[in-house]
């Protein structure tokens, strides 16, 4: 039986008459046909097949890995889209987070809300360290006073700094190296506390700070925060203690604080029934008379006198040391004195008193809100009109007693008075006397008259047989 011939390169058979393997080739030319490569035995020619699998199946993996690197581009560019995309929304979301205004609103916005907002502010006083509380005697300034929130926003926002330049609102470096850090520098602040005691303790925000040493006693204290702090005085006074104390918005090094310890006493005059209080404090109501007798109390010199009428609250009134023993006036928007108002009522009766004499008045209308559109003033007219048709009167007499001025809505004032009739006729004097309720108001430099009311039942009548 003749011998199987191999391919001693790959393996594969081949006939004697081969001159190239038809499977990988190589030449056969010069091969001898008895050598032991070629006439392999069939293990050998097993373990070759076994080698031509192999190799073969890394041929597979080597030409499937063109398909997987043709893949590589198209996720490479998914990536780098993605990561495009991220990185400018970042940057577009934080241009605008990290802009002046957005800054501004978020600075505005804690301190309504009392939220910590210190990272926004800063000083460059070596002597002043920045804390979670340093901010609260400012923000306690614009509770007690929103419209200096706004204000202060709108300084800042405008102009870059308040006045007197106690707050800068400034680009302070950078936030990611990337977007502006705005912040608001703020000058520290070094006021001075005066009082007028030996041995007085001194006290900022309720915590001890200074004892005075003499009876013209005088210290500069801080570095502070600029704000709204309470600076409270105690000491002897004729073998009493007693307290100077009060709220004080202090922003400047000039600012001086007068915690002089003396008492006061004093009267306020205001609308009847009003409450009065001092520094927020209540005190008392007002008798109907229109005053009210403050008892002896510690002196301060931020003191001020506001009355409540219903939900009405009055102007605020300061008192100073020389209305000791004396009275202070409270009034209330809008409010007109009794000479005003009895002037007001005396040149609408004259109006009328024409009207039933002679039929007309030129200028009553004058004392009206609205002129001759006002209702008020064409009853009154309608009402003259009428006595004067009436032939049994011959003329009339109107007297008007004011009986008490209080505080109305949206700047008016409520005026109770009384009016007397005295009708003349030919034989008789009639005389009447009607409650009258008037709201008045100032128009421009002019006192004018919004409406009147009357219950139309005489509180008294009298009659004379001529």
């Amino acid at each position: 039986m003749p011998k199987k011939l191999f391919c001693p390169n790959c393996g594969h058979p081949i006939q004697a008459s081969d001159e190239f393997c038809q499977n990988c080739g190589f030449n056969l030319k010069n091969i001898d046909t008895n050598n032991d490569t070629v006439n392999n035995n069939s293990s050998q020619n097993d373990a070759n097949q076994s080698n031509n699998s192999q190799f073969n199946n890394q041929n597979a993996i080597q030409r499937k890995s063109p398909q997987h690197k043709m893949k590589h581009p198209k996720l490479k560019l998914s990536i780098i889209a993605i990561l495009v995309i991220v990185l400018g929304g970042g940057y577009l979301f934080g241009q605008n987070y990290y802009s002046k205004s957005a800054t501004m609103n978020r600075i505005v916005d804690g301190m309504q809300d009392q939220n910590d907002v210190t990272k926004y502010f800063y000083t460059n006083d070596p002597s002043y360290t920045m804390n979670s509380d340093s901010l609260t005697p400012l923000s306690n300034y614009f509770n007690d006073n929103k419209e200096k929130l706004f204000e202060f926003k709108s300084q800042l926002m405008d102009g870059g700094e308040t006045s007197g330049d106690k707050f800068e609102y400034k680009q302070n470096g950078h936030q990611f190296l990337i977007f502006p850090r705005y912040q608001i520098k703020a000058k520290t602040v070094y006021p001075t506390v005066y009082t007028n005691r030996d041995n007085a303790k001194i006290e900022l925000d309720g915590k001890h700070i200074l004892t005075s040493n003499s009876s013209d006693y005088q210290k500069k204290i801080g570095p502070i925060f600029p704000g709204q702090y309470e600076l409270k005085a105690t000491g002897q006074v004729n073998g009493k203690k007693i307290s100077n104390d009060g709220k004080y918005y202090l922003s400047d090094n000039a600012d001086s604080v007068n915690l002089v310890l003396k008492t006061i006493k004093f009267k306020v005059s205001a609308a009847p029934k009003s409450v009065i209080y001092i520094n927020g404090k209540r005190q008392g109501t007002v008798d109907d008379s229109g005053n009210y007798a403050v008892p002896e109390m510690p002196y301060s010199s931020n003191m001020v006198v506001t009355a409540k009428y219903g939900n009405i609250d009055s102007n605020p009134t300061k008192v100073t040391s020389d209305d000791n023993e004396s009275t202070v006036d409270v009034t209330y928007p809008g409010s007109v004195s009794k000479d005003d108002t009895q002037n007001l009522l005396d040149d609408v009766s004259n109006n009328l008193q024409n009207i039933v004499s002679d039929g007309d008045a030129d200028d009553l209308d004058d004392d009206f809100v609205g002129g001759s559109d006002n209702n008020s003033y064409n009853q009154l007219y309608d009402w003259g009109k009428t006595q004067h048709k009436n032939d049994d009167i011959n003329s009339v007499d109107l007297t008007n007693d004011i009986q008490s001025i209080t505080p109305g809505h949206d700047g008016t004032s409520i005026i109770n008075y009384n009016v007397k009739y005295v009708f003349y006729s030919d034989d008789s004097t009639n005389t009447e006397v009607f409650r009258w309720t008037a709201t008045v108001k100032k128009d421009g430099d002019n006192l004018k008259i919004v409406k009147t009311a009357s219950d139309n039942k005489p509180i008294s009548q009298h009659k004379e047989e001529d």
